[in-house]
């Protein structure tokens, strides 16, 4: 019995999850040597699918330099001394306001 498109189109996405029988495998290949809608249906979904597996390839590989990247930082960065007292001197600055600011003249 052949099988009409949208059938084809349905094996066409299960072959890309499982391995099909030699008669879909037969069936398939015979139907899209006679269809072209269906030829490019598959070149479509198996593009689709190679692209999806470069893309999770590459996201895992990120994860990992991620992962490698937070543990291989293991130094603490902290300020300078001299740093600390200049943001301490910039700070007590702010919170004492000028005499003669035109905002505290009451």
């Amino acid at each position: 019995m052949l099988r009409n498109c949208r059938e084809m189109t349905k094996l066409i996405s299960e072959s890309l999850e499982r391995k099909l029988t030699w008669r879909e495998r037969l069936e398939l290949w015979f139907h899209a040597s006679m269809c072209g809608m269906c030829k490019v249906f598959r070149k479509n979904a198996m593009t689709l699918r190679r692209m999806m597996q470069t893309l999770n390839a590459q996201s895992l590989q990120s994860q990992e330099l991620s992962a490698k990247d937070a543990n291989e930082s293991t130094t603490t960065e902290t300020l300078s001394p001299s740093a600390k007292v200049q943001i301490l001197k910039a700070v007590k600055k702010i919170e004492q306001p000028n005499a003669d600011d035109e905002y505290n003249s009451d």
